[in-house]
């Protein structure tokens, strides 16, 4: 698939224009944009290199490297694993374009803690020796002399068609090769084409395309779904400019595989990104933003959540790739410099994508949401507990009461609950703020009535509505429903669409929309026909619990019925099975399943009969997440020991 490149916030046109010597009084129109392509990805092709050398008690491998604190942005990376001395060897494909090598080099983050060593990694090309680095390492190191290292130009080896590579390590004090094997590597190696094409070339009689992703926003929290009244006016008023979806469900529960759904069409089963044992996007795979970008529009993504990153593969596709390593990024910090980059793109045909973090929590809202939508904070009769805190707390007495009050335990307080959905919903009111933002400028710029908006989230939030306070935990509404806004060119005004749809199939939509080629799924949906089917929507997660534990759950929604399958859960193993009829209780709390078994049966075949058919598309690559992940996964609130996290 096209795969275009771009560390540290910077334009691939602009590191190819570094690179070519084409800047300056000589450079291209400025409608003429060269950009990188993958032609050759030796992380994702097992026959890609050829093992030249390595050791008998540390092979050659493929994996994750995490060199250090990712709050400090050592981000991990997938890499070429070379326990010293190791060498691999590939050859360069032939191509059209001018060739680069994109490598960097890093060792694990322990390496070299207990005694100090250096190891120096070193590229050939046909023979000769186009780069070398040392890595001195010692007890104590600092963060930036364990960063990852890069050959200059960020990374780029120029490299000519047919040539034979060579990528090899070794320690400097250690000829031989009988010292122990410290974990290093080259991360990410990869061939990439330079590629010229017009920027912004589709054709002007398409429209622009917005895509926001408002990471954990439960469907509910918008006044236009039902929520406070006042809490939502931005979002409120595109949805009377357009559509709004009164059932969308996200594809999951947490944010990997949910947006890994929204950005290709596929279910998780699909696609692969399911847990931190497999949290790559794979490059086999066709995102919207390279449908839209072989279309011909500039594109651009900026994302305020750690998981949703290029160390992750998430960038295929965009030519601007905003991202954050180690923590939250606000929108504060990330709406202004996209909306710098729609006026830099106005006069073409453009696909931007934001995923914005405002109600994710720490709920932190603004003075003026609190000032709007808040009091004085209460006085409770226990100490006030932080979200991550309160988060364990419930975890631990859900596992005593999944079917019973969800306030089982006496410990917990209902106030503090009751507060921190107040502090939610101020969240929220700033994420609306954000998005009006964006649709003020559009208006600014004269491109309201040229461009499709469309909103959902990724997930949403539960307060305890059944035993768990958060996301990650189950299949339910307050999890998995979604909002689905969508306006702008060629989208029904002022329509409500009652038949449940999941906001996965946004990529199809907006791909078609735009005459490109649909990342779809076997099931695909347009969004924006006057007449949309029903659908049985399938729900699915790696990361939900059940009386405490970490467990699988699959779910399928058929209209007002809702079944969940939570695999092992039960006695001796066995699969439980959940039914409830949303039309007579519509927080799901009465299972019906030992009472309607016909029915759960028929639905139980049904889901499995799903999950089979997506299982036969799978098209992932198993990529574990990295230490330095894992670590962020706990910081942020997921945990990953299936137990209280």
């Amino acid at each position: 698939m096209t795969r275009c490149r771009l560390r540290n916030g910077q334009g691939p046109a602009l590191l190819v224009c570094l690179l070519l010597g084409s800047c300056g009084s000589d450079s291209p129109p400025e409608s003429t944009t060269t950009y990188l392509r993958t032609v050759l990805d030796l992380v994702e092709s097992a026959d890609a290199f050829e093992v030249v050398a390595e050791r008998a008690d540390r092979p050659v491998m493929v994996g994750k490297l995490s060199p250090g604190n990712r709050k400090h942005g050592l981000v991990d990376r997938a890499s070429l694993v070379l326990p010293p001395p190791a060498a691999v060897t590939f050859a360069v494909p032939e191509a059209r374009g001018e060739l680069f090598l994109d490598v960097s080099a890093a060792a694990d983050r322990d390496v070299g803690r207990e005694a100090p060593l250096t190891v120096v990694f070193e590229i050939a090309v046909d023979g000769e020796l186009r780069w070398r680095e040392e890595l001195a390492l010692e007890p104590g190191n600092n963060n930036q002399a364990r960063a990852w290292r890069e050959p200059p130009e960020d990374g780029l080896i120029p490299l000519p068609p047919g040539a034979r590579v060579e990528l090899r390590t070794r320690l400097a004090s250690d000829p031989t090769g009988t010292a122990p094997a410290p974990i290093v590597g080259f991360g990410h190696p990869r061939v990439l084409e330079a590629e010229t094409r017009s920027a912004g070339s589709a054709d002007a009689a398409r429209p622009n395309v917005i895509l926001i992703v408002m990471d954990t926003l439960r469907r509910d929290a918008l006044s236009c779904y039902g929520g406070r009244p006042g809490t939502t006016p931005n979002l409120d008023a595109l949805a009377v400019r357009g559509t709004r979806f009164e059932r969308a469900y996200a594809a999951s529960n947490w944010t990997w595989p949910s947006t890994a759904s929204v950005l290709t069409g596929l279910l998780p089963t699909e696609h692969g990104v399911e847990n931190s044992d497999s949290c790559w996007l794979a490059g086999g795979l066709l995102t919207l933003g390279e449908a839209m970008q072989v279309a011909g529009y500039a594109t651009a993504a900026f994302t305020g959540n750690p998981l949703i990153h290029s160390s992750g593969n998430y960038d295929q596709g965009f030519d601007h790739f905003v991202d954050t390593p180690g923590g939250f990024l606000g929108s504060e910090a990330l709406v202004p410099p996209a909306l710098e980059w729609l006026r830099t793109h106005r006069d073409e045909r453009f696909f931007l994508y934001l995923h914005l973090i405002d109600p994710h929590f720490p709920y932190e809202p603004s003075p003026e949401s609190r000032a709007r939508l808040l009091g004085e904070t209460p006085t409770f009769g226990t100490p006030l507990l932080g979200p991550k805190q309160m988060q364990k707390l419930l975890a631990r007495s859900a596992a005593r009461s999944d079917d019973g009050d969800p306030y089982p335990d006496e410990a917990l307080d209902r106030a503090q609950i009751e507060w921190l959905q107040e502090l939610y919903l101020a969240s929220c009111a700033d994420a609306d703020a954000w998005v009006g933002r964006v649709l003020d400028e559009l208006s600014a710029l004269g491109l309201a009535e040229d461009t499709v908006v469309v909103f959902t989230a990724d997930h949403g939030e539960q307060f305890v509505e059944h035993g768990y306070y958060g996301h990650g935990y189950t299949l339910y509404d307050e999890e998995t429903a979604v909002p689905l806004i969508a306006a702008g060119p060629g989208v029904a005004a002022g329509e409500v669409v009652a038949t449940p749809v999941a906001n996965r199939h946004v990529a199809h939509t907006l791909a078609t929309r735009v005459g490109a080629r649909s990342p779809s799924s076997f099931d695909a949906l347009d969004l924006f026909a006057s007449e949309i089917p029903a659908r049985k929507i399938l729900l699915s997660t790696q990361h939900g619990q059940r009386r405490g534990k970490r467990r699988t759950i699959h779910g399928l929604v058929d209209g007002d019925v809702l079944i969940q399958v939570a695999v092992g859960s039960g006695r001796e193993g066995a699969d439980e099975v959940f039914l409830h009829d949303l039309a007579s209780d519509s927080g799901a709390r009465r299972d019906v399943a030992g009472v309607q078994t016909a029915e759960a049966a028929q639905l139980e075949a049904l889901l499995r009969a799903r999950l089979e058919r997506a299982g036969e598309n799978r098209v992932s690559m198993q990529m574990p997440a990295g230490q330095g992940t894992l670590d962020l996964l706990r910081d942020i609130g997921y945990g990953t020991d299936g137990e209280d996290d």
